[in-house]
């Protein structure tokens, strides 16, 4: 026959269980998880109220809880700190096309606030083609590509602008050029002097944009 407790034994060993599950969360957790796994129809199936409220509770416990949470984060990966390492490392190995994604994301956003959206929409106004020398490149996007391949984010250094998409080699030169017009333009005239095309070259820069009334200084 089985053993009938009174209120004040039931409430003892209430009190008693709670105590030892306490003192033993991990075999707790892993006993349940062994009869769920093996009784799934046992499993409770919470409405969407109750989920909600179990989520507030959690929230609450969390945020009461920041200080004994961030210390048993902390025991737990210095115990286990080779194993969770070698996890991420297999995990990044296994998914690096998804990484590369997130991490082109982020750069984007920090360095010239930027989304993939607004880098791919454009590159394609400009047709995938360098803004300066017109050359074919491929989207910064893609991945597996080198920063030759594609087409970089132009941006003045003195307003942190964002003007449009060059090929490497353009975006390095007007850096060359310490993003000054003068200079560039100086650069032309140069060039034109050596194919007796100077007088020419002269004329030509003074009629481009007003160009020929700068006086000096650079412009973004």
């Amino acid at each position: 026959m089985a053993q009938v407790y009174t209120e004040e034994q039931k409430a003892r060993k209430r009190e008693t269980a709670k105590k030892w599950a306490a003192a033993h969360p991990e075999r707790c957790r892993e006993a349940a998880r062994k009869y769920y796994a093996a009784h799934p129809q046992t499993a409770r199936v919470l409405t969407e109220e109750q989920k909600e409220r179990k989520s507030a509770r959690g929230k609450v416990w969390q945020e009461v809880n920041k200080e004994k949470i961030a210390a048993g984060k902390k025991a737990y990966y210095a115990a286990n700190r080779e194993e969770m390492t070698a996890q991420r490392r297999a995990h990044r190995e296994a998914n690096k096309e998804k990484y590369a994604v997130q991490q082109m994301a982020r750069r984007l956003k920090s360095d010239y606030g930027l989304t993939p959206e607004g880098y791919a929409e454009m590159y394609e106004a400009q047709g995938g083609l360098c803004w300066i020398c017109k050359e074919p490149k491929r989207s910064r996007l893609e991945t597996g590509t080198s920063t030759r391949e594609v087409l970089c984010i132009d941006h003045c250094h003195h307003t942190d602008k964002v003007r449009g998409l060059l090929c490497s080699k353009c975006n390095s030169a007007i850096g060359l050029f310490r993003e000054n017009e003068l200079n560039l333009l100086n650069a032309v005239v140069y060039l034109k002097h050596f194919t007796g095309l100077e007088a020419a070259a002269l004329e030509q820069i003074e009629d481009v944009n007003g160009w020929g009334q700068i006086v000096g200084g650079a412009r973004c």
